[in-house]
């Protein structure tokens, strides 16, 4: 038994010669070689490579061509002589099981230089531009021993070749034989394919009379059936037929496993959303939240729609209000989390301050039932931006007696110290919002952090931040009168951001943020 396995490895070694690297290049024409010269064949390959380049730089394509198919024989046979001396050490060493694996990755090669020769010459009928020609070609894949991945790439080439030179019925014509040659999962990508193809090119008819012929199919697998369900909604949403769509989407919906009714319904609202159809994607997400609450995936794409609706219409209060809907309805409180970071940037920055206080809110609520301790930590670092924001500036000392996890030795006292001088501002106390200013500068003049503000997305640097604080400082000294250290303070300020416009980028965002506070602090020099 084992001398006879191993001579089908043997023989199995001796078809992957045949497989090995490129097919053997056919002989040279005797014409053709009478145009080389006689020592070609004993160059090297690398030789013979650096020859084709010189000629194809001097335009000598043919003579290139030569060369390279000399080449390419002579890399042929090195790579088959390079195979078996492995093949029979390793069989001379009655290691069988690597010599079967060597012919298989022998094959896997194979199956690649297949892949690129038909994929180049697929791009080659693509720049020809003739529909029938690529049809002609397609077709005659269709009868070629290719490997399995080939053959349904080829199919594929053939469904779109069809479609494009027409009619319909070519690739109606199609359908029956896709079912046949491959199993239904295959099909069902095959099938999706030209019938998103002809959607997207405005021709429902024709993609819906790719349906019908599979439902026409006898014995029409279960997958196939539930790609005709979801594609029938498809195309009403695709066609704008709201009413009708909204119905079947909702017949359909509790039929349909969790998956498809999930890409039907980022389908809808895609559609929807095109069209401006607000009502439509708010009332889709919402029956899905009330009725299909054991579908996850559909109900929490939802989830995430509804939200996305509020800000689409500007109905910033929405969010804190459909965020704490959803806690009510049993919506995960990690998914509800990332909800959080999602869009309470969106409420600071485009939302009123109640719709900011609402999230802040909300998000006190959300961070008492979370088990994962580093969100909880986000939301408190959260609520000390949006307290400040607000200018509750108590709230934020209160949030700040615990450091949060990425302060480091003075970071939290520097952060109080901070809030501290606007709490000063505030209240009247002057003078020492000027010295709490001042030494917050102190301490950031060591640093070269340039972090982002989350409001504006601006990147701040050092100098920037150095600029904003002593112009502040610049606005306090002014206001008590003392424009002799009001002065000095904004000419110190005109230093750093001169510093800082040489540090950006130019033209961007942070360049013309600074153009504009150079402006305001010129302007205020002349007083």
């Amino acid at each position: 038994m084992k001398k006879r396995f191993g001579m089908c490895v043997i023989g199995l070694g001796l078809m992957a010669a045949n497989s090995f690297g490129q097919a053997p290049a056919a002989p040279l024409s005797p014409e053709a070689e009478g145009m080389l010269a006689p020592d070609l064949m004993s160059m090297g390959l690398n030789e013979l490579k650096a020859r084709a380049a010189t000629m194809l730089q001097q335009g000598d394509t043919n003579s290139a061509i030569n060369v390279l198919l000399i080449c390419n024989e002579k890399s042929f046979q090195q790579s088959v002589g390079e195979f078996n001396a492995l093949l029979n050490t390793l069989l001379a060493a009655g290691n069988l099981a690597a010599a079967e694996r060597i012919y298989q990755d022998t094959i896997a090669q194979r199956n690649g230089l297949d892949g690129n020769y038909y994929n180049s010459l697929h791009q080659y009928y693509i720049s020809r531009n003739n529909a029938q020609a690529m049809l002609e070609w397609t077709t005659s894949l269709q009868g070629k021993a290719l490997p399995p991945d080939l053959r349904v790439q080829a199919f594929a080439w053939l469904f779109e070749a069809s479609r494009a030179v027409g009619p319909v019925s070519r690739v109606t014509d199609l359908v029956p034989v896709c079912i046949t040659n491959f199993d239904a999962s295959t099909a069902r990508g095959l099938l999706t394919g030209v019938i998103t193809a002809y959607d997207s090119a405005g021709d429902q008819a024709a993609a819906s009379k790719v349906l019908d012929a599979l439902e026409s199919t006898a014995r029409l697998p279960a997958e196939l059936r539930l790609l005709v369900i979801c594609q029938r909604i498809n195309l009403l949403f695709s066609t704008a037929q709201w009413a009708k769509a909204e119905k079947c989407f909702q017949k359909e919906a509790k039929a349909l496993p969790d998956g498809e009714l999930a890409a039907c319904f980022q389908y809808a609202q895609a559609c929807a959303g095109r069209a401006g159809q607000f009502d439509l994607r708010d009332r889709l997400c919402a029956w899905i939240l009330k009725e299909q609450k054991n579908k996850t995936d559909t109900w929490q794409a939802a989830a995430g729609g509804w939200l996305k609706i509020a800000q689409e219409r500007k109905t910033y209060a929405d969010i804190p209000v459909r965020s704490e809907g959803l806690m009510q309805m049993g919506c995960p409180k990690k998914k509800l989390a990332f909800y959080y970071f999602e869009y309470w940037n969106v409420v600071a920055k485009d939302g009123k301050p109640a719709d900011l206080l609402a999230m802040l809110q909300f998000g006190e609520r959300l961070s008492a039932v979370l088990a994962d301790e580093p969100d909880k930590e986000l939301i408190r670092a959260r609520a000390m931006d949006g307290y400040f924001l607000l200018e509750d500036y108590e709230r934020v000392l209160v949030l700040l007696e615990k450091p949060l996890p990425d302060m480091e030795g003075d970071d939290q006292a520097n952060a109080i110290n901070k809030i501290k001088a606007h709490l000063a501002l505030q209240k009247g106390n002057k003078k020492e919002a000027v010295e709490r200013f001042r030494t917050f500068m102190g301490t950031i003049k060591p640093s070269n952090q340039s972090p982002m503000d989350p409001i504006t997305g601006l990147v701040n640097t050092k100098e920037m931040c150095l600029g904003l604080n002593a112009k502040r400082i610049g606005d306090i000294l002014s206001s008590m009168n003392d424009t002799q250290g009001a002065q000095a303070a904004y000419k110190e300020a005109t230093g750093y951001y001169d510093v800082a416009q040489k540090e950006v980028r130019a033209n961007s965002p942070e360049s013309e943020y600074i153009k504009v506070r150079l402006a305001e602090l010129a302007k205020l020099l002349q007083k």
